[in-house]
């Protein structure tokens, strides 16, 4: 299980030509995020 900075997450993202939150996504359905960090990641796009 990986635990991940936002910046850390924005940089793959642009990396992977993703959204961080598709990215999210796909780490989660990886098995290598935890699905909690959906809240996270939705909670900083919000703001």
């Amino acid at each position: 299980m990986l635990s991940i900075r936002q910046d850390d997450l924005r940089t793959l993202a642009v990396i992977y030509d993703q959204s961080p939150s598709v990215l999210t996504e796909q780490l989660i359905s990886w098995g290598v995020l935890d699905a909690d960090a959906r809240r996270a990641v939705a909670s900083h796009e919000d703001a």
